[in-house]
């Protein structure tokens, strides 16, 4: 079954976890851009919009894509971690791309998002969650042995 096959590679779940919380937090921000954006700016709706956003993909990476053990605020704080970073990357390539190249808002952060969606799932692998598996993880409802993990996720 090739989507189940899928749905157990690591990769292919961060996508699709990694893209639903990326489309809820440009839900988000456009909401808050289109509420309050000429008062606030777009930056601040920015922060804003990334901290709501922080709260639920720390739980879904957690639960979906990296099924860690590491107490909930040691992987919080590390996780809390690389989310500011790419909040500044962010923050920086939109800037960039709305001030620099005179793109309209909302074009810009998708943008961006694009962008930093690859960089924090290399850092969140590596340092966030990092060899946290607990053995017989789920994802998607599916156990799935350590080793098949490990053999699925290992690049090649």
């Amino acid at each position: 079954m090739v989507l189940g096959r899928l749905l157990r590679d690591q990769r292919v779940v961060f996508v699709l976890v990694g893209g639903a919380n990326t489309l809820i937090g440009l839900a988000i921000f456009a909401v808050i851009f289109a509420c309050a954006g000429r008062r606030l700016g777009y930056l601040s709706v920015l922060c804003i919009s990334y901290a709501l956003a922080v709260l639920t993909g720390f739980y879904l990476q957690r639960r979906y894509v990296f099924d860690s053990t590491r107490r909930g605020g040691d992987a919080f704080a590390r996780y809390a971690l690389v989310q500011v970073a790419a909040l500044l990357g962010n923050a920086a390539l939109l800037l960039g791309i709305v001030e620099g190249l005179g793109a309209p808002v909302l074009p810009g952060q998708a943008t961006s998002l694009a962008l930093t969606v690859v960089a924090t799932y290399c850092i969140h692998r590596r340092f966030t969650f990092h060899g946290l598996r607990a053995p017989g993880a789920r994802i998607f409802g599916h156990a799935v042995a350590a080793a098949e993990l490990n053999s699925s996720t290992t690049p090649r």
